[in-house]
């Protein structure tokens, strides 16, 4: 027969076991539920010539900042046109 001793058991290793165990079955069911999902993939749209310009217009000036900050002998020639 079992000898009971009534000393006190460690139940933390069970209810972390039992919360990773949930974690991972809620990720399970938010993959499938993900994968089984039939809404369309998100439309980008081409930004406008003004979106454009102004990128080209703020990556030039970070240049100039940079190039003055480094106080380098790099010549940035302003008609250069970014792609």
């Amino acid at each position: 027969m079992a000898k009971d001793t009534n000393e006190p058991r460690n139940g933390t290793l069970i209810v972390m076991l039992t919360i990773l165990g949930l974690c991972i079955m809620f990720m399970i069911s938010c993959g499938i539920q993900q994968m089984m999902d039939k809404t369309p993939p998100p439309v980008v749209l081409d930004m406008s010539h003004e979106q454009k310009n102004y990128m080209r217009e703020l990556r030039r000036r970070n240049l100039d900042a940079l190039r003055f900050v480094s106080r380098s002998r790099y010549l940035f020639d302003a008609k250069v046109q970014w792609s």
